[in-house]
């Protein structure tokens, strides 16, 4: 997994919507750090954020998956999808994010499936409406206004209207 993150390390557009340390690989503990994270998550949780690579496999697109979050005192799993720059714009985030959603919902069905997006990133927020997830509110995260996406079929209140 070594040689994909510093692929991401390289990418600025990769970054444009993550804040440090979430993405930071400038040297090998770091690395370390994050690889031993998502094995963990994995091994407690049954998912978190995996590589992707095109249908041919091979090349390396980006992370993608589910991963535990807390949000107002409760938990959630955030799905989550981060591309290198030159994969936007061609639905990867999209099919890989369907095909994601519909497996954990049949292994996890329990579970109430989030998200959030920069107030910024409308292609995210485009394609999480396309999901079927609807904007529930605004929030401060990491010192940046992020908008909760959720799946659940019931929502109290939608702030926004669904970007097309």
């Amino acid at each position: 997994m070594t040689p994909y993150l510093d692929l991401i390390e390289q990418d600025p557009g990769f970054k444009s919507y993550c804040y440090p340390p979430s993405y930071d690989f400038s040297n090998h503990e770091l690395k370390m750090k994050f690889i031993l994270n998502k094995i963990n998550l994995q091994n407690t949780h049954g998912s978190c954020k995996n590589p992707v690579f095109t249908k041919s496999g091979d090349e390396f697109i980006g992370l993608i998956g589910l991963e535990p979050f807390k949000f107002e005192n409760n938990d959630y799993f955030e799905i989550g999808f981060r591309l290198l720059e030159k994969y936007w714009g061609n639905g990867y985030a999209l099919e890989f994010t369907k095909a994601l959603l519909d497996e954990f919902k049949l292994r996890r069905p329990e579970v109430s499936i989030s998200a959030l997006a920069h107030i910024g990133n409308f292609t995210s927020q485009k394609c999480l409406n396309k999901l079927g997830f609807k904007p529930v509110k605004e929030f401060l995260h990491n010192e940046e206004i992020h908008i909760w996406y959720s799946l659940k079929n019931k929502i109290e209140e939608v702030l926004y209207p669904i970007v097309d």
